[in-house]
């Protein structure tokens, strides 16, 4: 993958975008790039506009990405960056209708 096309693939994960088109068919982003930042509570909190309890209670039903432990048998705790945002992509996609 060149530099360009990973830049490319980096701005679609981060903005939860369309990062293809071939032949008229969109690609979206769909594996976590190599450098996945780990986001913790505020900024998770900052991006979903969520409650922690909420996105505990989501998590736990499957209706948000888990979070990750950051230390191996630690309490603290944090979330991959583009879980995240591809989340809220296909919150706001399924709220958009599409246009034809």
């Amino acid at each position: 993958m060149s530099r360009r096309e990973f830049d490319f693939f980096r701005r679609g994960v981060e903005s939860g975008t369309v990062i293809g088109r071939q032949e008229g068919h969109e690609e979206a982003a769909v594996s976590r790039p190599r450098t996945d930042r780990v986001l913790r509570e505020r900024e998770v909190r900052q991006l979903t506009g969520l409650a922690r309890t909420t996105r505990w209670s989501w998590a736990r039903r499957g209706l948000f990405p888990a979070p990750v432990p950051l230390v191996k048998g630690g309490r603290a705790m944090g979330w991959h960056e583009s879980e995240v945002r591809r989340w809220i992509a296909t919150r706001t996609a399924r709220r958009t209708p599409e246009r034809t």
